[in-house]
């Protein structure tokens, strides 16, 4: 659940969709994006059924918060549980250089990824599979960064995750971890990253992991 503020704080940063998306996306691309969401959704239900577009592109926006807070991303990069694309297809859009692996299990949404990036020429490559099973399957180099969103983060996914990036890697999880979560998780080092979205009724969290060091 994402925290309601008692009280809007001076310290953490108010972000607006429309600055990130302006700041980060070629508008061209990314309404073709939002486009090709929103009649995808009316077929295969990526999303609930009453999301619209303008929930669209602040989920595309909340997917650029990594960068907003500074963090130059590069190289090779993987995404769990991809659904819609988000978080991994607005970084793709936004850092051309990047090569991403989606991760999504669900055939009919996977496809949809596949004609995401077959339409907008984006580096990436899809895996219909669940995450386990998925990582059974990299080869080649180990990632620079991964990524998860809207899916519970547990020991078995971190234990995968750490194995497949590189010393120095990152892992951005886009929700709250908490006393909760198990020991492998919490004694991982990571960064909270607290933001408000348009307005300042709710903060949202970003967790960023780190992995050894480069």
């Amino acid at each position: 659940m994402i925290p309601v503020a008692e009280k809007p704080s001076k310290d953490i940063p108010l972000f607006s969709s429309s600055k990130l998306l302006l700041q980060y996306l070629d508008f061209r691309k990314l309404n073709h994006y939002i486009d090709m969401l929103e009649e995808a959704n009316r077929r295969i239900n990526l999303v609930s059924r009453e999301t619209y577009r303008d929930d669209f592109y602040r989920f595309t926006a909340d997917s650029l918060v990594p960068l907003a807070f500074g963090h130059s991303l590069s190289g090779r990069f993987f995404d769990i549980g991809s659904g819609g694309g988000f978080p991994a297809i607005p970084l793709l859009l936004a850092s051309p250089a990047l090569f991403g692996t989606m991760v999504e299990r669900t055939q009919k949404k996977a496809r949809f990824l596949e004609s995401v990036i077959a339409s907008l020429q984006i580096n990436a490559d899809v895996i219909p599979l669940d995450f386990t099973e998925a990582v059974r399957t990299f080869d080649g180099p180990p990632f620079s960064f991964g990524s998860m969103k809207y899916v519970r983060l547990d020991s078995r996914i971190m234990a995968d995750v750490k194995r497949l990036l590189v010393s120095g890697g990152k892992f951005f999880y886009f929700s709250r971890i908490d006393q909760s979560f198990p020991r492998e998780i919490t004694s991982i080092p990571h960064e909270t990253l607290e933001y408000y979205l348009d307005g300042t009724d709710v903060v949202r969290t970003l967790s960023v992991f780190s992995f050894g060091t480069a």
